[in-house]
């Protein structure tokens, strides 16, 4: 299972060593050309600011989870319950550090879904940044089939959660 930037990490695993993956669930995937990555990859990439006693480097983590939040929900606003959502993103962000390396978007991906030989679920959600590339990943991998949440991504709505939940459990309990 991978979702987004994780699809193409468990993607690789797959292509690696195809005898040791049964089935392969892809939530969002980034099937973009070369130059989308790279145009991608110039305004997403952690700039990571050093430490400062001030706390003024955490401003730059607050501004990002913004633009996620905004990325994910276009008219999020920052208010009442959607506060806590960002506060609670924040945390997560600070704790983890911000790193990840863009290195990863960099990775063809479209020829990676190329060498996909199990059945593999791609997953998207109507309000998805990655919605546009769903038909277009589908189109790789033997025994693909698609699935696509109405309105926003479910795992972004704690009472929508069951939703993702079991369609994933309903394709990996399917029979071969």
């Amino acid at each position: 299972l991978g979702g987004h930037i994780s699809s193409v990490i468990a993607t690789q695993i797959a292509a690696l060593a195809p005898a040791r993956v049964a089935r392969l669930v892809l939530d969002g995937n980034p099937v973009w050309d070369a130059a989308t990555r790279e145009a991608i990859i110039a305004v997403a990439a952690p700039q990571n600011p050093p430490a400062a006693e001030d706390g003024s480097h955490m401003a730059y983590a607050f501004t990002r989870v913004l633009w996620t939040k905004k990325m994910w929900k276009p008219d999020f606003r920052f208010d009442g319950p959607h506060a806590r959502e960002a506060y609670q993103l924040f945390l997560e962000n600070l704790t983890s550090g911000l790193n990840w390396s863009p290195e990863i978007l960099r990775i063809d991906y479209p020829a990676l879904l190329e060498k996909i030989t199990v059945p593999t679920l791609f997953l998207a959600a109507a309000g998805d940044p990655l919605r546009d590339q769903h038909e277009m990943a589908m189109g790789f991998g033997a025994g693909s089939r698609g699935h696509v949440f109405a309105g926003n991504h479910p795992l972004h709505q704690t009472d929508k959660a069951i939703d993702y939940a079991t369609t994933v459990d309903a394709f990996v309990r399917e029979k071969v």
